[in-house]
């Protein structure tokens, strides 16, 4: 699918709720899907909890703004369909400011202000409606946190079965190409890593360095490793959530856009998007000399990692895949069979 970074810009209040209202619509179908399936060692939880915050960042632009006649919501047009990082990291910001100020607005306040100057005025005071599109916003950020660029999420002792200390860990990106990703690690360590501040602030950084963007699982893995020269990564999946294929919105080249523009007016939103699991694990830990990492610290151990030399196995760099595709049963019947078996996603109706 092509990758060039085109936008497309979002503004006025009906245009907004409609992708707004696009965006929710998948969000369901993806919980939906989480919670029918077990990704070997993710956890549902966790993928519940993340979900939610991308929920309660989409639902946080639209109340900022959706009375702002000032401010348009730019998404990523090709290869993405979300809003651009930027966005997300407005409502984060937004969000940690809050945790430290607080909320102390009163909607119930704003309300009758708004009501009195209809009964007044005998018109509708916009700017007092967009603060108090704003303040609700406010009220759940102050509550409830929203996605972030980058967030580790876990880290806890698991056991190996050759003696070693063993720790699973779960983070998550909103890359720099505006696509959803989450990632677990299991790996081993030497007995004296512990999981301390110290060490955490280091594996977390390198963790955000080496995944704002997405690039093969085997050589994400190899950085990884070589990292650290006290950390051996043993399992690492992920699960992908993008593209989002929008009528007459996304401006993807392939069959799949075509069939939605197909399946639509132009003033109204069909959707489709893809979700890919998968996982790259080590097949064998070799003995190596002479090589340190970064800190200087000399590798007794690299890891090889296991990636199938066939097809998109190798394109990927993983030693399993699965991708699904999310789209109305009508659309789908538009699909000619050769583009099915092109693409190769497990198919899933959603809608009519």
């Amino acid at each position: 699918m092509p990758t060039a970074d085109t936008s497309t810009i979002i503004s006025g209040q009906r245009n907004l709720k409609k992708y707004i209202a696009c965006v929710q619509q998948e969000i369901d179908v993806w919980d939906a899907f989480f919670r029918s399936r077990k990704f070997d060692w993710m956890s549902n939880k966790q993928l519940e909890s993340w979900l939610d915050s991308f929920r309660i960042s989409i639902n946080a632009l639209e109340g900022n703004y959706v009375f702002d006649s000032g401010l348009s919501l730019d998404i990523v047009a090709n290869s993405s369909g979300f809003p651009k990082n930027y966005h997300i990291d407005e409502v984060a910001e937004q969000w940690k400011s809050l945790q430290i100020s607080g909320y102390n607005k009163s909607i119930t306040k704003l309300k009758k202000a708004f009501i009195d100057q209809i009964f007044s005025a005998r018109r509708i005071n916009s700017p007092l409606l967009e603060e108090i599109s704003k303040a609700y916003v406010e009220k759940t950020l102050s509550v409830s946190e929203p996605m972030h660029l980058y967030r580790f999420n876990f880290i806890e002792p698991c056991n190996a079965p050759n003696g070693r200390k063993a720790f699973l860990c779960e983070w998550s990106q909103y890359t720099i190409q505006s696509i959803l990703v989450t990632y677990t690690m299991l790996f081993e360590s030497a007995d004296d890593w512990e999981a301390d501040d110290v060490n955490m602030k280091i594996l977390s950084q390198v963790l955000r360095n080496e995944t704002d963007m997405l690039t093969k699982l085997d050589e994400l893995a190899a950085d990884i490793d070589f990292s650290n020269a006290k950390i051996f990564p043993k399992w690492i999946g992920r699960i992908i959530v993008g593209p989002l294929f929008i009528s007459h919105l996304t401006q993807d080249k392939h069959e799949l856009q075509d069939a939605l523009n197909a399946m639509a007016d132009k003033d109204e939103h069909v959707c489709a998007s893809r979700i890919i699991y998968e996982y790259v694990l080590s097949r064998e830990e070799s003995s190596v000399m002479s090589i340190k990492d970064p800190n200087g610290v000399e590798h007794e151990f690299m890891q090889k990692f296991a990636v199938r030399s066939d097809g998109e196995y190798r394109e990927r760099g993983v030693t399993y895949f699965e991708k699904f595709l999310f789209a109305p049963h009508l659309v789908m019947q538009l699909l000619d069979g050769e583009y099915r078996k092109e693409i190769g996603h497990q198919l899933i109706g959603t809608g009519e």
